[in-house]
């Protein structure tokens, strides 16, 4: 291969590459390696991520499964339905994921 519009360097071993010393080579060396490192943390934290947001949801329905039920079971059904401000309801496999029903005061 050649570029004609490039010179290259003849291979000789005065143009071949050369550390300057062992401690350079072991400076680079190390800094690839943390550079590889922190790409591989950074898979990580996206993976961590994602887990975190699903166990928030299953959090968030459970929590709202939860206080559904507590409003339902309170002792007079009647009253507590005609006392209730407002229902929530979390399903994230239905079309409405979330449902807020707010209740009028009259």
């Amino acid at each position: 291969m050649g570029d004609p519009d490039r010179a290259y360097l003849e291979d000789t071993p005065d143009n071949h590459w050369e550390w300057q010393s062992d401690a350079e080579r072991r400076m680079y060396r190390d800094l690839r390696n943390g550079s590889k490192e922190a790409y591989r943390r950074a898979d990580f934290m996206v993976v961590a991520a994602v887990v975190d947001r699903m166990i928030s949801i299953i959090d968030a329905v459970r929590s709202a499964k939860r206080m559904n039920r507590a409003l339902e079971d309170e002792d007079d059904a009647f009253t507590a339905r005609s006392n209730r401000k407002f229902h929530f309801t979390v399903d994230p496999l239905a079309s409405r994921q979330v449902c807020i029903t707010l209740y009028p005061g009259f």
